[in-house]
């Protein structure tokens, strides 16, 4: 397995993966697609997946402005092969990417639960502050 840094991707197959995650919007009856895939892979700052023999087996990315600040996002390893140091390996790919790149102010929001899985990548929780999202 190696996890690399690239946006040469299968889209196909990596729709398939957003697909098994949920991660498609579907409005008036319509899912998303490859095409909403293919766009957030190009205009993500960095994008990494994870490889076993030619197949992508998890991806995530990083949100910056490339010069300052970077969030981790969308980490997903597909459902057979968890347990395996895959989505640990992403993340730290991502952080690897981004301090070489002399990006160091790096967070993230993890889903209830999750701290002991980011916790050896180096992320901690963050005492009083409060993740919030936009409703409008």
């Amino acid at each position: 397995m190696k996890t690399i840094i690239t946006r040469d991707v299968d889209i196909g197959e990596l729709t398939t993966l957003y697909r098994e995650a949920e991660w498609l919007f579907v409005e008036d009856g319509v899912e998303e697609g490859e095409d909403v895939v293919a766009a957030i892979v190009q205009k993500t700052y960095a994008y990494a997946v994870a490889m076993d023999g030619g197949r992508i087996v998890g991806f995530g990315r990083a949100i910056s402005d490339g010069v300052s600040d970077a969030y981790i996002h969308d980490i997903y390893v597909k459902k057979s092969e968890r347990r395996k140091g895959i989505g640990q390996a992403i993340v730290k790919t991502l952080v690897d990417h981004l301090l070489q790149h002399k990006i160091c102010w790096i967070a993230l929001i993890g889903e209830p639960g999750t701290a002991p899985f980011y916790a050896p990548c180096g992320f901690k929780v963050l005492g009083d502050d409060v993740p919030m999202i936009w409703e409008g």
